[in-house]
């Protein structure tokens, strides 16, 4: 049975005991697979989806949503990312991306997406069943958020800013594309003067500051 590709087998007529302990050790072997996948598809520092699960749900989530058009995806860049680890630390800085994350995390919460860390200082947020402006608004109201957050640093509270650029699924679309037209919004909004969100819904890129 094992050599056929079974997992685990029992003889007639089975016995309570072993039937119970193997029913056991089952469960304990699934506990840990899924332990497995959870690790291998989470970003450590965070908790947020790694890139390769971001990217993985992000075509799911395409090819659900790809009939109805409702599909925005959010690119964030902290600002000045570096200098917070230059004068505080990178533990200051860990921190700096923590307290980032967990509002992503939030956000997708509540706007029924997800999130992912998807580079050292870089966020995206999927919005299955959004369009563009809508997700503009969810983009505006994040920048806001981010800006609030306090870490603590060696000489007081340290602040920072990011910068999002939306993009939204269109017809004849492709993840690729998707991608890379919030990453060209939010390229603008850095080279714009930062703290800003920029959106790409088609060849027209609008900025908005608040």
């Amino acid at each position: 049975a094992l050599d056929s590709g079974a997992d685990d087998f029992l003889s007639k007529p089975p016995v309570a005991e072993e039937l119970n302990a193997r029913l056991r050790a089952a469960q304990r072997l699934t506990t840990l697979q899924r332990e497995l996948i959870r690790l291998a598809e989470t970003d450590t520092l965070t908790g947020l989806l790694n890139r390769g699960a971001f990217l993985h749900r992000l075509g799911d989530a395409a090819r659900r949503y790809a009939q109805q058009g409702r599909l925005a995806l959010v690119s964030v860049d902290l600002d000045h990312f570096k200098k917070i680890n230059d004068a505080h630390g990178h533990a200051v800085g860990d921190a700096a991306i923590r307290a980032a994350g967990e509002m992503l995390a939030e956000f997708a919460r509540e706007h029924k997406g997800f999130a992912g860390r998807v580079g050292g200082e870089e966020y995206a947020l999927a919005l299955p069943g959004l369009r563009g402006m809508e997700a503009s608004d969810v983009a505006s109201a994040l920048r806001g958020k981010i800006s609030e957050i306090r870490v603590r640093g060696r000489t007081g509270p340290v602040k920072f800013t990011a910068s999002l650029g939306v993009g939204e699924w269109s017809d004849g679309e492709t993840v690729e594309g998707l991608l890379k037209r919030a990453d060209i919004a939010l390229y603008d909004a850095k080279s714009g003067g930062r703290d800003r969100v920029m959106t790409a819904f088609s060849d027209v890129h609008v900025a908005r500051v608040g």
